[in-house]
Order: structure tokens, then sequence, then C-alpha cells
């Protein structure tokens, strides 16, 4: 009786002690990371992570498509694509910051890592024509994903 009773409190322990790990796993940086910032008007407030593994996390708040926080696998067609899209665009040839004075625009922040440096891009404003159709791609993917909330 008493192996039992040790049992049963040991069991949901390895459980929850399992389960920490699993979510300290998914907390490593993320390989490309594109964040959509509030405007003063119905801006989409989302960030998107995609991992180097095929994982990917979106979080949506004001004005988002989905509010809260979802999961998703990118198929190997998926992934290979966003490849494709970091070799098309070379995030690395951009500059850091596209700034202006004009007030109120929403902000699209892209950071990369490559080499296991992160590279943050601030795009306010102004931006060459090859960052925002990058940005345009990631947001597509997106939309494409088949996204799961998380509980």
């Amino acid at each position: 009786m008493k192996q039992i009773c040790r049992f049963i409190f040991i069991l949901p322990t390895f459980l929850f002690i399992s389960c920490s790990f699993h979510q300290v796993a998914e907390d490593k940086d993320p390989w490309i990371e594109m964040e959509k910032t509030s405007c003063r008007g119905q801006c989409p407030e989302f960030k998107v992570s995609f991992y180097s593994d095929g994982r990917a996390i979106y979080e949506g708040y004001s004005f988002a498509p989905r509010t809260g926080k979802y999961y998703a696998r990118l198929s190997g067609k998926d992934f290979e694509k966003l490849k494709n899209m970091v070799t098309t665009y070379q995030p690395d040839s951009f500059q850091n910051n596209y700034l202006s004075l004009r007030p109120d625009l929403p902000t699209t922040y892209i950071r990369y890592t490559s080499g296991g440096k992160i590279r943050i891009i601030t795009d306010y404003d102004n931006a060459p024509e090859g960052l925002k159709k990058f940005e345009e791609e990631l947001e597509k993917l997106t939309e494409r994903l088949s996204w799961k909330k998380f509980r």
C-alpha cells in the first residue's frame, strides 16, 4: 500500500516536471520573428515567431485576425518557402532602422537570428520595397498556417 501511495505521489510530480522542461524547450530564441504594433487607428497588433525546428507561435492583440496565443507547425513545403524568403530578401542587407517624424504609424519589427547573432530591423516608415515584400510574405505565410490555441 505504501508503494502505491508513493507511486501516486511521484507520478504527478514527474509529469509536472516533464511539462516544465517541455515549456523551457519551447522558449528558445526564434529564427525569424515579426511583430506589428498598433497605431492610432485599427492596425492589427500581433507577433509571430518562426523557429528553426518548424514550430511557429502567434500572439494576437488588438485588431489582429485572432487574439490570444496560438501555435502551429510549418509543413516541409512552408519551411522551405520561409528559407527561400530569407535567401531572396536577405534580411542582413537591410539597415537597422527605417524611421520618420510622421506620428502614429504602426511599426514592424523583424528579428532575425543568423550565426548566433540576433538582428532587429525597425520599420516605422520609408523602408525599401524589398523589406516591405519580405514583411508581406511573412504575413501571408502566417495567414496560411493552421493555428491551434494554447490552453
